[in-house]
């Protein structure tokens, strides 16, 4: 552990300055919360006109009590990038930088606690916290960030933690925690650790056996209803059927399909939405590929093209045919503009499309080949 805490101590050297900069590029809006006491700010005035945050009303916020939180600040930051991606590689998880910035004497979020492992780094200031004093149960990885009532909290011996500027604090998945600032602004980061479970490994492993023509016993139906047996009856059941069916051919394939998992979701070399900046028109073929890498967005059809929706913020893409585009974002995360048109040739209106969501960070050029 203490190896880990000196790479972390690596991101110590990101500043409010950093922090400040990153507010004010294109894409963020998919990635930034104001929160204060849980509850979550979804004002449009959020974002100006031309698409970036609008600083006055968040900083308004700010000193009005609500914390400043960018999820995955490593892709607005070459610095957390690095350092994501080198725990990524180094552990053989998925790795999440997010950064809370709070102003004094104000609380984020309540009591909960998170389905994945983090470390937490004090980067500015001072941070008051309360952490469950007992071993936490091992939680299962969800996609929501479990909050406790407060009959649920008071029942939790909680241990108070100060950390100051340079500490580490590492949190297991389902240490039930909360936190707040003292007498001046703090800035803290959190790193995200997001294992491969046996469980998922399992079950890779189990669809992968069942497609062999051999395991024809894993493709039978199981007998429910008026059918339905003595639980020894299945639980014979399955052992006999898995038993012999993991050689080593399905283990490698099993491993080979969660490594490019892995692989695919790890940082890239992404930074903000300056992709569609940097990325003209001209320069867009219809063999490039595309990820969508803002998890919690949604599309709708729109009268005049289509409707994004990302975290309370939503615009309109307008586009003479929807229905395909819609088609593709909301059920692909990996796709190339071919997919995209349909085979058709690329329009002015797809690339107008693709640069729009690149530039709000909602999609990024996907560097390799799907």
């Amino acid at each position: 552990m203490a190896h880990y805490a000196g790479v972390l101590k690596g991101a110590m050297g990101f500043s409010l300055d950093e922090f400040e900069a990153i507010l004010g590029m294109p894409g963020l809006r998919p990635y930034l919360r104001l929160v204060a006491n849980q509850v979550e700010d979804y004002d449009p005035k959020i974002v100006a006109n031309d698409g970036h945050l609008c600083k006055p009303y968040v900083l308004s916020r700010f000193h009005e009590g609500a914390s400043i939180v960018v999820n995955e600040v490593h892709r607005f930051s070459s610095q957390l990038m690095d350092l994501a991606s080198s725990l990524s590689e180094e552990l053989g998880v998925q790795c999440v930088v997010n950064a809370y910035l709070t102003p004094p004497q104000s609380v984020a979020l309540s009591p909960h606690f998170d389905s994945h492992d983090i470390f937490a780094l004090q980067v500015v200031g001072q941070k008051q916290w309360f952490v469950d004093s007992e071993l936490s149960s091992l939680t299962t990885k969800s996609t929501f960030q479990p909050i406790l009532s407060a009959d649920q909290a008071s029942s939790v011996d909680f241990r108070e933690v100060v950390m100051d500027e340079g500490d580490v604090m590492y949190l297991p998945r389902g240490c039930v925690h909360h936190a707040r600032t003292i007498s001046c602004q703090s800035m803290h980061l959190t790193v995200g650790l997001y294992p491969l479970e046996w469980s998922e490994f399992i079950a890779s492993a189990v669809e992968i056996a069942a497609s062999a023509p051999e395991a024809r016993g894993l493709r039978t139906s199981v007998p429910l209803g008026l059918k339905r047996q003595h639980p020894s009856f299945y639980r014979q059941e399955l052992l006999d059927r898995l038993s012999g069916l993991f050689t080593d051919d399905v283990i490698e394939k099993a491993l080979r399909s969660r490594e490019k998992e892995f692989s695919a979701g790890q940082p890239s070399s992404f930074v903000g939405g300056l992709d569609a900046d940097s990325w003209p028109a001209g320069s867009i073929a219809s063999d490039d590929a595309f990820e969508r890498c803002a998890e919690a967005v949604y599309f709708y059809p729109a009268v005049s093209g289509l409707r994004v929706v990302s975290s309370g913020y939503g615009f309109t893409l307008k586009h003479p045919n929807p229905d395909r585009i819609l088609k593709v974002l909301s059920h692909k995360k990996f796709f190339t503009l071919g997919e995209l048109t349909g085979g058709d040739e690329c329009s002015l209106n797809d690339i107008a499309c693709i640069q729009a969501l690149l530039r709000r960070g909602i999609l990024r050029r996907y560097r390799n080949a799907i």
